[in-house]
C-alpha cells in the first residue's frame, strides 16, 4: 500500500475529511433519503433528536482524530444512548463505533489509492478479506478479486460490504497483479447502503452536485426551518417488559412508487434538438431537473471532469446530425459518468422523415469499458464484412454498366448504400455487443425506436 506521509503520520486526514463532509440528520430524516443520498449523511438508528446525533458525530470525529478506543467511546456516549433507546445496548454502540470508523478509514484509503501519482504506479486493486470462521459468504467470494481500480466494478463492491466489515482493498503494481487480473468481478448483492467508494464533495457552495433531497434538508437547516415535506416522527414505542415470546414478524410493505420525471423533459428536449446541424447534449436527473445543457460541434460535445461528476444516475440525450447510432465515445462517457442511460436522436435524410432514437441503458451497474471494448473487437469485423458484401453485391449487379454512359446515373445507388452503412453500422455493432454482454449476465439493454416529431 502506498501512502502520503504528512507532518502527523498518525492522523488519518482523508478519513477525517470524509467523515466531516457528512450532513448530520435525525434517523427519521435519514430514512427519507434514497441509498445514494445516504452516503452524504450521518445518523444512527434511534437518534430522533439532532442534539443526540451531534453528540454521536462529535465523539466519532474525536475518535478518528485522537485514536479513542471503543471502551472510551462507550463511556462517553453510552448513558445518552441508553436514555434515547430506553435500555443499554453495548452491541449496538459497538456497531456504530466500528462501522463509522471503518467506513472513514476505507474512504481514506480509496482517496490515497486513486491519487493520480499513486494510481500511475499502482493501477490495480485486490479485494482482501480476513478469511476465518466469522467471515461472511459474500466477503469470502469477493476475496482475492483483482481488477484495475478504474473498473466500474469497484463502484459497487468497495469495502465496507456490510456493518462492521473488516475487508480492504490492496493497491498493486502491474507486476504484482500480473496473471491474477479477472475479466470481471463476482456478481454479488452487498448490504443496502454499502459497497460504494467515497463521494467526497464539499457541501457548499456546490449544492447542485448533491442529491436534491439532501440539498433541500441542508438549505432548510441553514434557514433554521423545518425540512420540507417531512411529517413529524412518530412517538417512541412503549418498551414492554421482557417475556418469553416469539419475536414479532416484521411488517412487509411494498416500496412506494417512484415517479421518474425525466420522460416528459427528455421528450421536449428531443423535439428541440433533433434537427440541429451541430450537436447539443442535455443531462437530466431523475427529479426532472436539467443538470447540463451544452452545445458542441458537428461531431462532438466536450465535457469537463466536474460536469461528468454531475451525470451520476442521470440520462444524457443528444442529437446526431448524421442520425447515426451511439458512438464508442458515447458509451465510454456513460460508463465513466455512471449514467442511467445514454441516448442519441436524429432524422436520417434518406429515411421516411421520422426521427430515430438510439438508447443504451444499464441495470444496476455498467460493465467496465475494457469489457465493452473487447466485445466490440469481437463483433465489429463481422459487421464490416456485411457492408463489404453489400457493396460487392451492388457492384456485381451493375456489372459493365459502370463503363457505359449510364455510369453517372448509377452513383446515387452507391451514395445511398454508403449513407445506409454510416447510418446503421454502430446500430448493428451495439445490437451484437449487448447480446454478448447479456450472455455474461450484464444487465444492459439497447434499442432503436422511431418517433414522429
Amino acid at each position: 500500500m502506498t501512502w502520503k506521509v504528512g507532518a502527523d503520520p498518525d492522523r488519518p486526514e482523508e478519513a477525517i475529511s470524509f467523515f466531516q463532509s457528512k450532513l448530520q440528520l435525525t434517523d427519521y430524516e435519514f430514512n427519507q433519503l434514497d441509498e445514494r443520498s445516504k452516503h452524504f449523511a450521518f445518523s444512527a438508528a434511534g437518534a430522533s433528536r439532532l442534539d443526540l446525533v451531534s453528540d454521536l458525530f462529535n465523539s466519532l470525529n474525536a475518535a478518528l482524530a485522537n485514536g479513542t478506543t471503543l471502551e472510551q467511546f462507550k463511556e462517553e456516549i453510552g448513558a445518552k444512548m441508553t436514555e434515547a433507546w430506553g435500555h443499554p445496548d453495548g452491541a449496538r454502540i459497538e456497531n456504530i463505533f466500528r462501522t463509522n470508523l471503518l467506513s472513514a478509514y476505507s474512504a481514506g484509503r480509496w482517496v490515497e489509492m486513486t491519487d493520480p501519482a499513486v494510481l500511475a504506479s499502482r493501477p490495480y486493486g485486490r479485494f482482501s478479506a480476513i478469511m476465518e470462521s466469522r467471515t461472511c459468504a459474500i466477503c469470502g467470494r469477493l476475496n482475492g478479486t483483482v481488477l484495475p481500480l478504474s473498473d466500474s466494478w469497484w463502484q459497487f463492491n468497495s469495502p465496507l460490504i456490510h456493518y462492521q466489515c473488516r475487508c480492504e482493498i490492496e493497491n498493486l503494481t502491474e507486476a504484482e497483479a500480473k496473471g491474477t487480473v479477472a475479466d470481471r468481478g463476482p456478481d454479488v448483492k452487498v448490504s443496502p447502503g454499502f459497497g460504494r467508494p467515497p463521494m467526497m464533495l464539499p457541501w457548499a457552495p456546490e449544492l447542485d452536485t448533491k442529491p436534491p433531497d439532501v440539498a433541500a434538508i441542508y438549505l432548510a437547516r441553514q434557514r433554521r426551518e423545518k425540512p420540507p415535506e417531512l411529517p413529524p416522527p412518530p412517538p417512541p414505542a412503549v418498551r414492554l417488559p421482557e417475556v418469553n415470546r416469539l419475536p414479532p414478524k416484521p411488517l412487509e410493505l411494498p416500496p412506494p412508487p417512484v415517479k421518474d420525471y425525466r420522460a416528459e423533459v427528455l421528450r421536449d428536449v428531443e423535439k428541440e434538438i433533433v434537427d440541429r446541424k451541430t450537436e447539443r447534449a442535455v443531462v437530466v436527473g431523475p427529479e426532472g431537473g436539467v443538470r447540463i445543457d451544452k452545445v458542441g460541434t458537428k461531431n462532438s460535445v466536450t465535457f469537463t471532469e466536474a460536469e461528468v461528476e454531475k451525470m451520476w444516475d442521470a440520462i444524457l440525450t443528444h442529437n446526431h446530425p448524421s442520425a447515426s447510432s451511439l458512438s464508442p465515445d458515447d458509451i465510454k462517457l456513460a460508463i465513466t459518468g455512471n449514467l442511467k442511460a445514454v441516448q442519441a436522436i436524429g432524422r436520417w435524410k434518406d429515411g421516411d422523415g421520422s426521427a430515430t432514437r438510439y438508447e443504451m441503458r444499464r441495470g444496476e451497474h455498467w460493465p467496465s469499458w475494457a469489457i465493452v471494448r473487447r466485445a466490440m473487437e469481437e463483433v465489429e469485423p463481422d459487421v464490416k464484412r456485411h457492408w463489404d458484401a453489400e457493396i460487392a453485391a451492388l457492384t456485381d449487379r451493375l456489372g459493365s454498366q459502370w463503363a457505359s454512359d449510364k455510369g453517372d446515373a448509377l452513383k446515387p445507388e452507391f451514395e445511398q448504400l454508403y449513407s445506409k452503412a454510416n447510418h446503421d453500422h454502430y446500430h448493428m455493432v451495439w445490437t451484437r455487443v449487448v447480446e454478448k454482454l447479456r450472455e455474461h449476465n450484464w444487465d444492459v439493454t439497447y434499442e432503436r425506436t422511431d418517433h414522429a416529431f
